[in-house]
């Protein structure tokens, strides 16, 4: 039988009879309710079985459990950081990318990378928007339309192999667009942690 665990970085003692997997993670979704959140990892013993546990594998009062429970207003953050640091990314292989792709009259690979981390952007913007924001302003609608906009656009010109029109496309509308949306997501992580 469970005797403590680790939820969140606190140590604390369990209070009711946990004596398998099922029953822990029965009380840890219990648990996540209290904290406004849910459990995103369970670690037993020093392995993750968050994504497979053994429902009835027992526990013993010397078992090592970690919890983590987040709600949705850390989960937003983390994705927004991770947003963030994509385009961080992406607007220094965009300058690089555009001049190698005129200056070679060809779109590389990473051209259609380029193409598909925006398909990421879009679908994480879009997890975000699906939360419940009203207490922040942020125009998800205009960053995902503008998302798809580009995206389509540059496909479009992949489809063509029209590497001039290619390259014109990231440097002058999607590397300030994507410049913007990192402003704009900068606010939102700013509004994130002050609310």
């Amino acid at each position: 039988m469970l005797k403590e665990c680790v939820i969140n970085n606190e140590r604390i003692t369990v209070p009711v009879p946990i004596l398998n997997v099922g029953d822990m993670i029965d009380w840890a979704d219990s648990l996540g309710s209290e904290y406004g959140g849910v459990v995103t990892k369970i670690v037993l013993d020093g392995k993750d079985i968050s994504l497979k546990p053994d429902r009835t594998q027992d526990l013993n009062p010397n078992s090592s459990v970690v919890l983590s429970i987040d709600t949705p207003t850390n989960l937003s953050r983390d994705v927004v950081t991770a947003v963030i640091s994509m385009l961080e990314i992406s607007s220094i292989v965009i300058k690089d990318l555009a001049v190698s792709t005129w200056k070679n009259d060809m779109i590389s690979l990473s051209g259609r990378k380029i193409v598909e981390d925006l398909k990421m952007v879009k679908e994480l913007i879009e997890s975000i928007s699906s939360l419940d924001m009203s207490k922040i302003e942020f125009d998800f609608m205009k960053q995902i339309t503008g998302l798809s906009n580009m995206q389509s656009r540059l496909t479009r010109s992949l489809k063509e192999n029209n590497p001039k029109e290619f390259s014109s496309l990231l440097l002058n509308e999607l590397d300030p667009f994507l410049k913007n949306l990192k402003l704009d997501l900068q606010d939102l992580y700013v509004d994130l942690v002050s609310g």
